[in-house]
């Protein structure tokens, strides 16, 4: 009775997870099936591509920060509530940098 209801409803939570995920591993076995004939040289180029790839989609935000960061380096020693502000903007530039990440990879 109760199998008969999960079905009348939409199947199990395990059933749905497959369903999901299903398309992300179709295109893993696609990307697997494209580096599985590659060398180990052209493997570690592919390597090094990936990375110069993910510092040029990250350069200009890590620019800022830095240029951020300085700015907050020469500000005066008393003037905290003008360091502390910087470095809130840093801290929300470094989440949008993970963000930034997760798209790339």
């Amino acid at each position: 009775m109760i199998g008969f209801l999960s079905k009348l409803f939409g199947g199990n939570k395990s059933d749905k997870d497959v369903k999901k995920i299903q398309p992300v591993v179709q295109q893993i076995t696609q990307h697997f099936a494209s580096y599985a004939s590659l060398s180990n040289d052209q493997l570690r180029n592919k390597t090094l591509e990936f990375r110069q790839r993910i510092q040029a989609h990250l350069a200009p935000t890590d620019e800022t920060i830095t240029a951020k960061n300085k700015h907050a380096e020469e500000l005066p020693f008393n003037d905290l509530m003008g360091k502390d502000a910087i470095y809130q903007e840093v801290d929300k530039l470094k989440k949008d940098r993970d963000k930034k990440i997760e798209q790339i990879l």
